[in-house]
């Protein structure tokens, strides 16, 4: 199994929220399309320095997070942002890892997204096909 990667588009929550409200334009929304790789063992979306200033994310605290060579360090939590893959969304915060380090979608925003890596494809696939997202709730 290889290593699989998506396009996804990230939004600035907090400006889609001040767009509901009528506060600001559609075209106010700052918004980013990028490349990711998808990656079981991180927990929720890892952006960096560089993706949280163009899409004018707030650093709302810090998190103790585990690297994948075992190291500990704390790191910003930003947010809050919206994940689009396809006609998926989620929202949630992301850890921002300093320098120009490349993204990563985690489990929590698949799981929310209905999405899994097929094993033999390598592909990113919803669970319930042609039903939409299945958000489980007992």
């Amino acid at each position: 199994m290889g290593l699989t990667h998506v396009n996804v588009t990230l939004n600035n929550a907090g400006d889609v929220e001040l767009h509901r409200r009528n506060i600001i334009g559609e075209d106010e929304i700052r918004s980013l399309k990028i490349n990711c790789m998808v990656d079981t063992g991180a927990m929720t979306m890892v952006i960096n320095e560089d993706i949280r200033e163009a899409l004018g994310l707030s650093i709302i605290g810090e998190r103790l997070s585990q690297l994948a060579d075992g190291r500990k360090m704390v790191l910003p939590l930003a947010g809050p942002i919206d994940i689009w893959y396809g006609d998926r969304l989620s929202t949630t915060n992301a850890i921002v890892m300093p320098d120009d380090n490349d993204p990563l979608l985690g489990v929590i925003p698949l799981e929310e997204m209905d999405l899994w890596i097929h094993p033999a494809t390598n592909k990113l696939t919803p669970l319930h096909p042609g039903e939409g997202p299945v958000m489980i709730v007992k």
